[in-house]
C-alpha cells in the first residue's frame, strides 16, 4: 500500500526504522571480541556502534568479519576446538576498529528525509548510517541500513520514474573475487584488506561464478550451528552449509528471457545487462539481497556488481 507522501524527499528517515524495527546492539571499545561476538550472536545482529567513554563519542561500528578475522590473526590465539564457542584473544572492539576501516561512523538525524540519508550513503560509500533523534538529536536511536531505504522505497512509495537498465547503473568495474578453494577465512580477510563489503567466488581453473561471499555470511557461524573450524573449510563448502537456497527468477513476458537467475546450490543471484531497476529491486527485496552480480549465461564470468549503493544512486 503506498502512503500518501509522493517521493523519498517528503519521508523521514525514521521511517524505514519503524518498518523493519531491529534491536539496538551496543559496544564499548574496551569489551573483549568474545563478548562482542556473543553480544551479536545472542541479538541475531551483524553490526553494532561502538562508543569511547574516554572519548565521549561514537568511534565506529563493528561487524562479525571484524571480530571473527581479529581473532584469528591473533597470535596469543592457540586455535579452538570444535567445542569451543569461540577462540579466545585479547583484542578489544577497538583493536578490531583500527584493524578494519570498512565501517566508519557516519550519522544522520531521524528527520532527515529518505532522500538525504540515500544521498549520504551514496557519496559517503557506507552501508550503514547511525540515526540521532530527541533533543538537539543528541540520542541514538539505532542503525539504518541500506536494505531498509531499498524496501521502504519498494513497499511504501510510488514506482520511480526512472527505470535503467543494469548496463546503465551497475558498476561495471572489474569485480573483486576469491577462489573457490581458499578457506572461509582467508576469503574473509580478503574483504578486510580490500576494505570491501562481498566478493565474487569463482572457480580456481575457469573464473566463472559459483558462489559469493559477504560480511553477512559469518553469521552462518552462529544461525546454522557452524563451528569456529568450519573457517578451515574452503570458501565454497562454507557457504554450502547454508540451509535456505534464494529463488529468484524474473524473466520478461517479451522475450521469455531470463534477466536474473540463482546459482545451483547457491545463494548467489547474477543479473543481465538487460535487466532493469525494477527487476533487481524485485529480487533483492523479496529475496533479502544485499547484492548480486552482472554476467550472462554463455560464459559465466563475473563482468560486475549491484549492490546497494548502485540502488539507492540510480534514484537520485
Amino acid at each position: 500500500m503506498v502512503t500518501e507522501e509522493k517521493s523519498m524527499h517528503d519521508v523521514p528517515a525514521g521511517s524505514a526504522l519503524q518498518q523493519d524495527p531491529r534491536e539496538l546492539v551496543v559496544v564499548a571499545e574496551g569489551d573483549s571480541l568474545s563478548t562482542v561476538f556473543a553480544l551479536l550472536q545472542k541479538h541475531n545482529s551483524l553490526i553494532a556502534p561502538v562508543y569511547s567513554a574516554a572519548e565521549k563519542k561514537w568511534i565506529g561500528f563493528i561487524d562479525v568479519v571484524d571480530v571473527l578475522t581479529t581473532i584469528l590473526s591473533s597470535p596469543e590465539d592457540d586455535g579452538a576446538d570444535e567445542n569451543d564457542d569461540a577462540p579466545v584473544s585479547g583484542y578489544t572492539a577497538r583493536d578490531a576498529i583500527n584493524r578494519s576501516k570498512r565501517h566508519p561512523f557516519v550519522s544522520i538525524k531521524e528527520s532527515d528525509t529518505m532522500y538525504q540519508a540515500a544521498k549520504t550513503m551514496v557519496e559517503r560509500k557506507v552501508h550503514y548510517l547511525a540515526v540521532f533523534g530527541g533533543p538537539n538529536s543528541t540520542k541514538l536511536l539505532n542503525v539504518l541500513d541500506g536494505w531498509q531505504i531499498l524496501s521502504y522505497v519498494f513497499h511504501k512509495l510510488p514506482a520511480p520514474l526512472r527505470n535503467p537498465k543494469v548496463a546503465d547503473f551497475g558498476n561495471m568495474e572489474p569485480v573483486l573475487t576469491v577462489n573457490s578453494n581458499v578457506t572461509a577465512i582467508q576469503a574473509f580477510n580478503t574483504l578486510i584488506e580490500k576494505n570491501a563489503e562481498f566478493a565474487a567466488v569463482v572457480d580456481e581453473n575457469t573464473g566463472k561464478l559459483v558462489d559469493s561471499i559477504s560480511g553477512f555470511d559469518s553469521k552462518l557461524l552462529y544461525i546454522h550451528e557452524s563451528t569456529w573450524l568450519d573457517l578451515q573449510d574452503t570458501v565454497l563448502h562454507y557457504l554450502r552449509k547454508s540451509a535456505d537456497t534464494v529463488e529468484a527468477t524474473v524473466t520478461t513476458t517479451k522475450e521469455k528471457k531470463v534477466l536474473l537467475q540463482t546459482l545451483m546450490n547457491s545463494n548467489c543471484v547474477y543479473a543481465s545487462t538487460l535487466a532493469s531497476w525494477a527487476d533487481v529491486c524485485t529480487a533483492m527485496v523479496d529475496n533479502e539481497l544485499m547484492h548480486l552480480y552482472i554476467a550472462e549465461d554463455e560464459d559465466m564470468h563475473p563482468k560486475g556488481s549491484i549492490g546497494l549503493r548502485e540502488m539507492l544512486g540510480a534514484l537520485l
